[in-house]
């Protein structure tokens, strides 16, 4: 892990999953929590090395991989917690993305691992959308919602911490359908920040390095998906009969060369390929039906 400075105030840690650090005189601000224990020390350890403080945490969304370490910084440091509304629910029980991830079904314990479900943590702010202050800084906090449904950026000195709303265009095309929950919400999320980006320093996402230009990275995310979705069409129409959400999945992994190894991806590619799904029922493009008992879907 290395701490990478953008501006005087402005920092990330480098990580799989970047960690967002901004401090103004005896504030400090981390911007997620990590993956796990071991990520959550190594943070703290490269603060402690400079003397910088830690008073205030947000969390953008309550995937593992953001907030599992969040327990253990908890037990080392007496800071205030702020997250998003409904994301502070699954940091207080984290069994929720398990249950939602297998269709409200009590999970298999092979779903209860650190990569979907971290150590429950209290949160001490639910924050909504606009300015905040924590402590000595002053930040916006801006919904960014499509890869999770109340995700929020946060937006400090002209620095955007974009969370996953969109990612580099390497960790795209290595996990070939990234995961989200809902596409169009996803897209107009990375609109937004189209829209935003003139007015910026720059934006570091948490699956990718900080730039300062970082329009051609949102525009290559929503060629991406597009792509994708036009693929899958064309993959629905290939059926001979309407297919089902299990055979869909299968049919999709297998053209895309992803192999579904244990339940938990399954159920993380599952999501993703019905949220593909989903906005093409939206858009028109497919409809659902009920056909012999199966949920299907076919050319509308």
């Amino acid at each position: 892990m290395e701490l990478i400075e953008i501006t005087p105030s402005c920092f990330y840690f480098a990580n799989p999953t970047n960690l967002g650090y901004v401090r103004k005189e005896d504030t400090g601000l981390l911007i997620d929590a990590g993956l796990d224990a071991s990520i959550a020390n190594k943070a703290l350890r490269l603060l402690d090395e400079r003397g910088w403080p830690l008073t205030h945490v947000f969390i953008t969304h309550a995937h593992a991989d953001h907030y599992g370490g969040l327990h253990q910084i908890q037990k080392k440091r007496a800071m205030m917690t702020a997250a998003p509304a409904v994301e502070a629910d699954v940091l207080r029980y984290p069994k929720w993305e398990a249950l939602y991830l297998f269709q409200g079904n009590e999970p298999p314990q092979a779903m209860r691992n650190k990569f979907i479900e971290g150590k429950a943590a209290s949160v001490d702010v639910v924050c909504g959308e606009g300015r905040h202050r924590f402590g000595d800084l002053d930040v916006e906090l801006i919904p960014l919602p499509g890869h999770a449904d109340h995700q929020m950026g946060v937006l400090v000195d002209g620095v955007l911490y974009a969370a996953d709303s969109y990612v580099s265009l390497d960790y795209l095309f290595k996990h070939k359908i990234p995961f989200f929950t809902d596409l169009d919400k996803l897209l107009a999320s990375q609109e937004k920040l189209l829209s935003l980006a003139d007015d910026l320093l720059g934006a570091v996402p948490s699956h990718g390095v900080f730039e300062k230009e970082f329009k051609n990275t949102v525009w290559g995310n929503i060629a991406f998906h597009n792509k994708m979705l036009d693929e899958i069409l064309a993959l629905v129409e290939r059926e001979s009969l309407p297919a089902g959400i299990d055979r869909l999945v299968k049919t999709v992994c297998d053209a895309c060369e992803v192999e579904l190894s244990d339940v938990a991806m399954w159920a993380l590619y599952r999501t993703a390929v019905v949220g593909y799904l989903m906005a093409a029922v939206r858009r028109g493009h497919l409809e659902m039906a009920i056909e012999e008992n199966v949920l299907v879907f076919k050319k509308a």
